[in-house]
């Protein structure tokens, strides 16, 4: 952590040069979810999953090979019941907050 202010940055796995964070998302549990990318050969995005931090500061990676549609998520959102549902370039993605596990990689 770098500073004092209320503002504090936060580490994630796998941020090497040449990825970002797409979008921001907190769950009903505290987790937070972050989709990421990097940047391509050809100069556009390629998508790298999602990214959730827990409460405990553990993290997770989901990806198509968790089911995920594709591994390029535009957009993060949370129902009222909790589910979290992920909007990639081809189609939406659905996950049930039992159905989390942390740690997973």
């Amino acid at each position: 952590m770098v500073g004092d202010g209320p503002c504090q940055p936060v580490d994630v796995p796998d941020m090497a040069a040449g990825k970002g964070v797409r979008t921001v998302a907190l769950d009903n549990a505290g987790g937070i979810w972050l989709s990421t990318y990097e940047i391509g050969k050809r100069g556009g995005d390629v998508g790298t999953g999602v990214h959730r931090r827990d409460r405990a500061g553990q993290w997770a990676h989901y990806d198509a090979s968790d089911d995920l549609p594709s591994n390029d998520v535009r957009a993060i959102a949370v129902d009222a019941s909790g589910n979290i549902w992920f909007a990639t370039n081809k189609g939406l993605g659905h996950l049930v907050p039992a159905s989390i596990q942390t740690g997973a990689s």
